[in-house]
């Protein structure tokens, strides 16, 4: 069924040594630029037999019938974003809004792969628009410039607000082209996972065409996407 290989090759490889960098600055040192020293260069020798050796490893990849050599436009082409551009049905949102957990991450329907920032963006758009479908996702927002700060305990807020806050955080989205850092329910700021789980809950309801609770309940959340990352 195949799949992209990607093979990484830094020209310094077949030249120096040693990267540059690791002469100048390995174990934390940060000389100034006027110490700074140039790599050991590899023999005349051993550079001709390191690119022969590439040039080899090339013409044996291409003598594989089923292996062709793409750039990186032909796979923007081929694993293009299928989410991204598409109308998202009354059938389709409720299943992305059944989706959404206090464990706040991607989904997967069917071809279709949507990360949390996707999710968050139709889902806020559901709310805006009083469950009227279908949605289209006109873009993938960038996660939070900082880092939401914790919801403790749970709070709460009218639908009027709500439904004011949805159209602040669709008009950030639009302008920023980001999740906000906090999503503010007048002058209370809940994190943007605790946002999403409540919002998703409404969708739920909306979607089904039936009304909302007067108040909306927003509770601590976790962007467990983020366990995909490392600490550091």
């Amino acid at each position: 069924e195949g799949g992209i290989i990607s093979w990484y090759f830094h020209p310094c490889e077949f030249v120096h040594r040693v990267f540059w960098d690791a002469v100048n600055f390995s174990n934390g040192r940060n000389p100034p630029k006027s110490e700074w020293k140039l790599p050991p260069a590899r023999t005349p020798g051993e550079v001709q037999a390191a690119f022969a050796n590439f040039e080899a490893y090339i013409i044996w990849l291409q003598s594989f019938p089923e292996v062709r050599f793409i750039t990186t436009g032909d796979a923007a082409k081929e694993y293009r974003d299928q989410a991204l551009g598409r109308c998202f049905s009354r059938s389709d949102l409720r299943k992305i809004a059944a989706g959404v957990t206090r464990e706040v991450s991607f989904q997967r329907h069917g071809n279709l792969a949507l990360a949390a920032a996707d999710v968050f963006g139709l889902l806020n758009e559901v709310v805006l628009r009083g469950g009227r479908v279908p949605v289209r996702l006109n873009l993938t927002p960038f996660g939070p410039a900082d880092a939401p700060p914790p919801l403790r305990t749970g709070t709460s807020a009218s639908w009027d607000q709500v439904c004011r806050t949805a159209a602040d955080v669709s008009e950030f989205l639009s302008r920023h082209g980001r999740i906000p850092s906090s999503v503010w329910l007048g002058s209370t700021p809940v994190p943007p996972e605790s946002y999403l789980n409540a919002i998703a809950r409404v969708a739920r309801l909306l979607l089904s065409g039936r009304r909302p609770p007067g108040r909306i309940v927003f509770r601590p959340a976790r962007l467990a996407a983020a366990d995909f990352v490392a600490e550091d």
